[in-house]
């Protein structure tokens, strides 16, 4: 996960998601070079059709630290 002082990026970007914004952007499906999406797209990972940017309510990030 990358962090930037616009986006939380996740992936490739498949998931963005802009600090102070309702909305989540996807580019889930389109090139992946970096992983094998198994034929799934965009509707697959965020419910909403073709559309590749939607609102939402709420979200939480966690962070998994693993010791030495």
């Amino acid at each position: 996960m990358i962090f930037n002082e616009f986006f939380i990026i996740f992936g490739n970007a498949e998931i963005r998601i802009r600090a102070n914004e309702r909305t989540v952007f996807s580019n889930f499906g389109i090139a992946a070079s970096f992983f094998n999406p198994r034929n799934k797209k965009v509707h697959d990972l965020l419910g909403e059709g073709e559309s590749r940017q939607v609102e939402f309510d709420s979200y939480e990030l966690y962070q998994v630290a693993f010791e030495e």
